[in-house]
């Protein structure tokens, strides 16, 4: 039997699953983002993300520098 997945796991999931279907990079190393530059890459996107209001919360560039490491 399957697992059951629920929150943020389901979301996840059945994101990836509607993405799946089509023919799109799915890597940052798809489409040809130097690996070196996820930090520099990390703090732009954290102060265009504090620019739009877009953080409900506090997050560090190392936190987003993680995210892109992991999408690497």
């Amino acid at each position: 039997a399957g697992t059951l997945l629920y929150g943020s796991a389901l979301v996840a999931e059945r994101a990836a699953a509607f993405i799946a279907q089509f023919d799109v990079p799915r890597r940052l190393r798809d489409v040809h983002v130097p690996q070196a530059e996820a930090a520099d890459i990390a703090v732009v996107v954290r102060d265009a993300m504090e620019e739009a209001g877009a953080l409900s919360q506090a997050i560090t560039t190392e936190e987003i520098a993680a995210v892109l490491a992991a999408a690497y």
